[in-house]
């Protein structure tokens, strides 16, 4: 999987507030409480990840899944999958979608310059009657001083133009981060000494035949 820069399109806003309060996924658990300019930072780099969305749905009701990285200086970078082979078959689009994921976490693991990362794939979801489908953008979004949220973005066409509907935000079950108690004791917990090293045994000189 390669990262590549992450080049801006403009002319979309999306409407709507985010939760401020993201419940935990854990029986019993209480809400947690996220920063305000956390919550900002989640859902702007949403909006920015939804603009990349944009070129193929203007003439598709498709595209492959993606991935966008925030670093802490601000910058962002796209995450897409890339055919080792060209002539290779591209994988079902939940496939993508799950090696995209799985690159994103372990970036995170690897690099605490990450901020947040935010996955976005293709949806559809069953009307209240449950005889339309509506077509829509599913956007996993987490910060590492936030929660998980799972935000579900509408759109459609009006004389044959692209319209993003208000997205639905909810509280996700698939951290992108490592968070609580477990990961806060590995980041306090001093980095074990490394044992003296031994000194190296003298060589022995070959017996002569």
């Amino acid at each position: 999987m390669k990262l590549f820069v992450l080049g801006m399109c403009a002319g979309l806003a999306l409407v709507g507030a985010p939760l401020v309060v993201a419940a935990d996924a854990g029986a019993g658990a209480q809400p947690v409480m996220v920063a305000p300019e956390v919550v900002a930072e989640m859902s702007d780099l949403v909006q920015k990840a939804i603009q990349q969305a944009s070129a193929p749905l203007q003439t598709a009701d498709e595209f492959e899944p993606y991935a966008v990285l925030k670093r802490a200086d601000g910058n962002l970078q796209l995450v897409r999958w890339s055919k080792p082979d060209p002539s290779a078959a591209t994988p079902p689009a939940m496939e993508i979608f799950r090696r995209v994921t799985l690159t994103v976490m372990d970036a995170g693991l690897k690099n605490p310059d990450i901020v947040a990362a935010v996955t976005v794939a293709p949806t559809s979801v069953p009307t209240s009657d449950g005889k339309t489908r509506v077509n829509g953008i599913r956007a996993e979004v987490d910060h590492r001083r936030g929660m998980p949220q799972i935000v579900f973005i509408p759109y459609g066409r009006e004389d044959g133009k692209l319209v993003i509907g208000t997205p639905v935000y909810t509280a996700g079950t698939n951290p992108l981060f490592e968070h609580g108690q477990a990961a806060d004791a590995a980041k306090a917990k001093p980095a074990a000494k490394a044992a003296p090293a031994k000194p190296a045994a003298a060589a022995k000189p070959a017996a002569a035949k």
